[in-house]
């Protein structure tokens, strides 16, 4: 048997109910909203930061694999150098690879961008974001990499991204000798990464 529909569709409030919420309720919310935004504010931040690492070591990476790969295909020298306006390499220690990079073929093998080589292959502008975010090679990859016409590398080296939160968050960019480039949290050698 069904339930007989009820006579009164709608509920009735009880006699002295106005509706809506305390002032007690209204601060206790915002007092619990608070605390929940307190607690995920660090931890968006971080997210933040870590997109923007990943994106340049990314960024990085698909430049040294475009080198390599052309390298390979031209049976050429291709250089990826750092450079702030994207139109010569730079090798002033002011300029970091997060002012950006440039991948030309080094016809004449100086090492450097001359007219003749031109138009490059790829240019990576300056990293946004972070702008205390270093981004520095080593002593071998200071200024530039240099792809020999099969792949390989003349130099190995390692290059580092570090934040405002220190070594504890830093990566590396490790190019090996035979010319790829891997992520890693970890030096070379397997040590802890130290920021530039």
């Amino acid at each position: 048997m069904l339930p007989r529909p009820s006579r009164h569709p709608h509920s009735v409030p009880t006699p002295g109910w106005a509706g809506g919420f305390s002032v007690i309720e209204l601060m206790t919310v915002l007092v619990v909203a608070s605390v929940l935004v307190t607690l995920a504010a660090p931890s968006f931040r971080d997210l933040m930061l870590d997109n923007r690492r990943t994106a340049a070591i990314n960024a990085l990476i698909a430049s040294l694999q475009d080198a390599r790969m052309e390298s390979v295909k031209r049976g050429a020298r291709v250089v990826l150098c750092k450079s702030s306006d994207g139109a010569s390499c730079s090798t002033d220690d002011a300029v970091t690879w997060r002012s950006g990079w440039l991948v030309f073929v080094d016809t004449d093998a100086d090492g450097t961008l001359d007219d003749a080589e031109k138009p490059v292959i790829r240019i990576e502008g300056a990293i946004s974001g972070d702008t205390a975010a270093a981004f520095k090679g080593n002593d071998n990859v200071k200024n530039k990499l240099i792809y020999r016409p099969g792949g390989d590398v003349a130099q190995v080296g390692t290059i580092t991204y570090c934040d405002t939160r220190g070594a504890s968050k830093a990566r590396a960019v490790i190019i090996a000798s035979n010319g790829r480039p891997r992520s890693s949290d970890k030096a070379a050698d397997g040590s802890a990464l130290s920021c530039p």
